[in-house]
């Protein structure tokens, strides 16, 4: 048994134990679900709660017993200690009278009741500018926040969840529960509510003085004095271009470390609460973790830092949470595009035996509501185009071993036949057993949540796109299947190694020596290749320093500290950033292969070097094309189903291409195979290793493997 299929089997257990017998949770099967988590405050309730039943009823139909009910757990909040669950009675039996069969997981979500603020003055936040709310908040404009460092605050809303759980428990519907989802802060998504807006928190006194607590705990030796928590000025700025020197700016680095601790620890701590309550049988989950999404915002360069989102290594490793959460990407979901958790988090849960529920917001040309409500949401305008997004983001989530969550944020929007035909097709696909979707991919890609905080927030936003997300578009059109981890899942030992041919660090600037020998004397070797953006390990405890890009990588680089605009010129394809940044690298090393060099300066930008036991390929420039990393990774070994710009999804059971680009294609098989096509009419084709057709850009095949 390998480490995944260990995993994979310790999560079945868990919802095998969790479902009270329904049989829509079952080894082997995906789990499938609606969720209704309405956030803004222009919808109608009354009309929200008319099509949440009805849309309960619609899916029950076509094979959907798993859902997500949104219970404003705050209205069931009277006074301290004092409760009234009636509200959430009233959405579970509405749900199960919808669907005898239901299954439910309860969004619980909470933010700070007015009184409570009346209750207990003096634990509020306190953003830069010296507000304590959130007058243009997205949602819920006023919105004021307790103070990240407010005990009184965590121990409250932890013993409203607990009071939650136990109420169920003694409930007539308390079967029909397996699980619930404690939603906190904006979005219920716990991240701080004034980093969207670039507030930056928590000056308030309880944080000024965790702070100092904080820096007590850790520097026992130190003379702490009366440290403050950094200035907007000190937290924009960098020290070495872009970055933090961690020598200089250990503070502001430290406080960043407390900032993510403390909304993390809150998340866990309410979790906790409710395994507790539930006496361990519930199953847990949050939103959290979104690495990607978040640091892709270039108009909010703040937000990735000062979410709270940068703990997801802890979260992770928590006893007392089995699942996390998150919306789909949204930049590039359209047709032909790719879909993916808001970071490494799917993967990442796979490879510390937790599960991943995908959120999946396919707003439709059916949407009634002000469309500027969802316009952060791509629309689908067509019942072909939905029908292939659908099988796509299935096929996602089944290859990374996920749930999928559908979700209707105002009401109406798979209001169709052929949309709700799509949907029934998946969940019977999710409900067959007996088949092996462990994953296959050979490529492992990482992105490392500590560098972010080693950033200044000044002149990042783009950059942090184009390095991250921008990298990951060409990577998931590679013609192969990709997995996305933490770099401390890689360095932690959470990842079977041997399963991976091609590895990439996307942002992994700051290393400390453990990670560094963990790297040299496990990941590079085994004729695995390594491709390295940037500016890998070129900060430590100690400071920045090219040599640690050198003592990591192999390759010896300059550095130069004017702003440029950072391009490579591959014969004849440039790949880079759109606009300046600093410092700038470039490849000094007579023993790499100089394969492009850069825009700017005509400096070696791209190089290979090869070792006896691995290869080394250094860019200093992000989003490589497509065919460049084909050509790596086919050098390192891996397996491509296609030789053409395709989102490829596999399982040992099965295929799926969501193309990328128009064309004929190819599709080559690890194995000779039977192959049946689950939403053709189960058209089978036998004894086959490849399969060739003429496909339009953005339309989505899956197969099944036969063995």
């Amino acid at each position: 048994m390998d480490h995944f299929e260990g995993l994979a089997n310790q999560v079945d257990i868990r919802l095998e134990l969790a479902s009270s017998g329904s049989t829509a949770l079952k080894k082997n099967h995906v789990l499938i679900g609606f969720g209704n988590p309405t956030e803004s405050s222009r919808l109608d309730r009354e009309g929200l709660a008319k099509a949440w039943k009805e849309n309960c009823k619609l899916f029950s139909q076509s094979g959907v017993h798993i859902f997500f009910p949104h219970v404003e757990l705050v209205d069931c909040w009277l006074d301290d200690r004092t409760y009234d669950f009636s509200v959430l009675d009233s959405v579970a039996r509405t749900t199960i009278n919808a669907d005898p069969d239901a299954r439910l997981i309860l969004r619980l979500r909470s933010n700070v009741p007015l009184w409570w603020h009346e209750k207990h003055p003096g634990q509020e936040i306190r953003y830069h500018d010296g507000a304590d709310r959130i007058t243009d908040h997205h949602w819920r404009p006023g919105t004021r926040p307790a103070s990240l460092a407010s005990e009184q605050w965590h121990s409250d809303l932890a013993a409203l969840y607990r009071e939650a759980v136990l109420h169920v428990q003694d409930s007539d519907f308390a079967d029909r529960v397996i699980g619930y989802n404690p939603a906190g802060m904006h979005g219920g998504e716990w991240f701080e509510e004034g980093s969207m807006y670039d507030l930056m928190a928590d000056y308030s006194d309880l944080m000024e003085a965790a702070f100092r607590d904080y820096l007590r705990s850790k520097y026992p030796d130190n003379d702490i004095g009366d440290v403050r928590v950094p200035s907007p000025a000190e937290r924009q700025r960098g020290d070495i271009g872009i970055f933090r020197d961690p020598v200089k700016s250990g503070r502001i680095i430290d406080y960043y470390l407390l900032h993510q601790e403390l909304i993390a620890s809150l998340a866990e701590r309410c979790c906790k609460a409710i395994k507790h309550a539930s006496d361990g049988t519930a199953l847990v989950g949050i939103y959290y973790g979104y690495t990607v999404e978040l640091a892709a915002v270039k108009e909010h360069p703040g937000w990735i830092q000062d979410s709270g989102h940068l703990a997801l290594k802890r979260i992770v490793s928590s006893p007392h949470i089995d699942y996390l959460s998150s919306m789909l990407e949204y930049v590039y979901r359209a047709p032909g595009g790719f879909c993916w958790s808001f970071g490494s988090i799917a993967d990442s849960c796979r490879a510390h035996g937790k599960f991943y529920i995908g959120e999946d917001e396919i707003l439709t040309w059916r949407n009634k509501s002000d469309p500027s409500i969802f316009s952060y949401i791509k629309p689908i305008q067509n019942a072909v185009d939905a029908a292939n997004i659908i099988k796509r983001n299935f096929a996602c989530m089944l290859s990374h071993s996920s749930g999928h969550e559908f979700v209707d944020l105002s009401g109406g929007w798979y209001n169709d036949p052929a949309i709700m035909e799509a949907i029934s097709a998946v969940a019977t696909l999710a409900s067959e057993s007996g088949r092996d979707h462990s994953p296959v991919a050979q490529i492992a890609v990482c992105v490392d949540e500590t560098s972010f905080m080693y950033q200044g927030i000044a002149g990042t936003g783009a950059f942090n796109r184009a390095l991250v997300l921008d990298s990951l578009l060409p990577l998931f059109h590679i013609g192969a299947p990709v997995d996305l981890f933490l770099l401390s899942d890689l360095t932690d030992g959470c990842i079977p190694l041997d399963q991976y041919r091609f590895v990439v660090l996307l942002n992994a600037f700051f290393m400390d020596e453990t990670q560094r020998e963990y790297l040299k004397n496990r990941v590079f070797g085994g004729q695995r290749s390594v491709l390295s953006y940037y500016a890998p390990g070129f900060l430590s405890p100690r400071g920045g320093s090219i040599e640690g890009i050198h003592g990591l990588t192999g390759v010896r680089v300059q550095i130069g500290n004017d702003a440029e605009v950072v391009r490579v010129r591959a014969g004849d394809q440039e790949y880079g950033m759109d606009s300046k940044i600093s410092p700038v690298f470039f490849v000094d090393d007579r023993e790499a292969e100089v394969l492009g060099r850069l825009t700017c300066n005509g400096k070696p930008g791209l190089c290979r070097r090869r070792f006896s036991e691995w290869t080394s390929i250094y860019s200093a420039a992000p989003r490589m094309p497509a065919g460049m990393l084909r050509g790596f990774a086919k050098e390192a070994g891996v397996h491509f189903f296609v030789e053409s710009d395709d989102l490829i999804h596999a399982t040992k059971s099965m295929v799926a291409i969501h193309a990328g680009v128009s064309g004929d294609k190819r599709i080559i098989l690890p194995v000779v195979a039977d192959v049946v096509d689950p939403f053709g009419g189960q058209k089978k084709l036998e004894a086959v290793d490849k399969i060739e057709l003429d496909m339009n850009r953005g339309e989505t095949r899956v197969w099944l493997i036969e063995s």
